[in-house]
């Protein structure tokens, strides 16, 4: 149907940069506690988990809206 192919590409996109958010996260984690510096990785550990929160509420509202594309369609 109409809605369906103009909301999933979105949401195969967003479940994409989800995905690509995680491996970053990991990334940016483990070269934030070679630092050394207790302050430096208190203070962006908790920036880097609040991003992976919003990335992660991102997926959750693509996953709504294919469940209702795919309910509703």
């Amino acid at each position: 149907t109409t809605m369906s192919k103009v909301i999933l590409p979105h949401a195969v996109e967003i479940h994409t940069l989800e995905n690509e958010a995680d491996k970053l996260l990991y990334k940016l984690t483990a070269a934030l506690f070679k630092t050394n510096d207790a302050i430096h990785i208190i203070k962006y550990k908790e920036i880097y988990e609040l991003l992976e929160f919003a990335t992660d509420s991102c997926e959750d509202v693509a996953n709504v809206l294919q469940d209702i594309v795919r309910k509703h369609g």
